[in-house]
């Protein structure tokens, strides 16, 4: 369990999320945004639940939604957000709210949730959607420089790739015209590493 905003804002996966962390905290609020993740009815605690599945598919609309109810509940009391691990799903909203109330660029966001989490690692996808977000709030683009990199070490992770194979990848990824989902795919069926 991370604390992103002291006794305001939580992220963390499902199996962190404890009654003694609830209750030492003073969570009020809990936001599940994994769909295969089911709701737990706490006594006392407000539960929103979106199910949004880690893909490779744009939640630009929901991260708006969840921002906007993180912004109202927060108000009440301490808000967690969670999905199954607590690195990409949460992690998207919890740097959404902050870009948001904060006035913050994604790179700024990203850093500052990292330093308290850092085994966050939104997908590629979601990383888009908060450049959208960004440009829409400020008209800039902080991570516009990183992310084709951000990707390219996104689908090394995705799909267990030895770094030394970095070049190919990189190569892959440019032939795809950039889909992750494509480089992804070609990866998994057939190249040796």
């Amino acid at each position: 369990m991370s604390c992103i905003i002291e006794n305001s804002l939580y992220l963390c996966g499902m199996k962190e999320m404890t009654m003694n962390f609830i209750d030492k905290y003073h969570i009020r609020t809990i936001f599940n945004v994994a769909k295969e993740c089911d709701d737990t009815v706490i006594e006392d605690i407000d539960m929103f639940k979106y199910d949004i599945e880690d893909t490779f598919h744009s939640i630009y609309v929901l991260i708006i939604d969840v921002v906007e109810e993180i912004k109202k509940q927060i108000h009440k009391g301490a808000v967690l957000v969670h999905c199954r691990i607590g690195v990409s799903r949460s992690a998207t909203m919890v740097i959404a709210y902050l870009m948001y109330v904060y006035n913050w660029t994604l790179c700024k966001a990203i850093m500052y949730v990292k330093d308290r989490r850092p085994e966050i690692k939104p997908n590629p996808m979601f990383v888009k959607d908060l450049m959208k977000y960004e440009y829409e709030l400020f008209r800039t683009d902080s991570f516009q420089f990183a992310y084709d990199e951000y990707s390219i070490d996104y689908i090394l992770c995705y799909t267990n790739v030895r770094m030394s194979n970095i070049k190919l990848v990189r190569q892959k990824y440019y032939e795809t015209n950039k889909n992750i989902e494509k480089t992804i795919r070609i990866i998994l069926t057939g190249i040796t590493f």
